[in-house]
């Protein structure tokens, strides 16, 4: 089971994307994504580690936090997916969450052709990092 503060974490990244009205966001606020979605929108995929490093105390126990969020924006054609990539970046990069500043880890990808739900679409993989304490 995940601690409190990875959700909470993971959470306020996805709460900043939901801020932008005109950006549809999965998973949604129930947690759900649907089986086959309507481009455009981000797919986000999230997780915190606690890697070895200065951020640790002297008695040894981790202490910093690492959250990454996998951004997939998609879109029907290469603008659009590029144009979900600039508003998730326009959410999340420089954004303050729990005393640490949001970074792109991972610049924009070149958008990928993937037709493998049967409608082609493109998509666009950003990474973006937190380090908290």
């Amino acid at each position: 089971m995940a601690d409190l503060i990875d959700r909470q974490l993971l959470d306020a990244g996805l709460t900043l994307l939901r801020a932008d009205p005109a950006l549809v966001v999965y998973p949604d606020v129930e947690g759900q994504v649907p089986a086959t979605p309507e481009p455009p929108y981000v797919r986000v995929y999230g997780a915190v580690g606690r890697p070895p490093g200065p951020g640790n105390a002297l008695d040894g126990l981790s202490r910093q936090l690492t959250a990454r969020w996998w951004c997939h924006c998609v879109g029907t054609t290469e603008p659009a997916a590029l144009a979900v990539a600039m508003r998730v970046r326009v959410a999340l990069l420089d954004a303050r969450i729990n005393g640490g500043m949001v970074r792109q880890e991972v610049g924009d990808q070149p958008p990928v052709r993937d037709e493998t739900t049967g409608v082609p679409v493109y998509d666009v993989v950003a990474v973006y990092r937190l380090i908290s304490y």
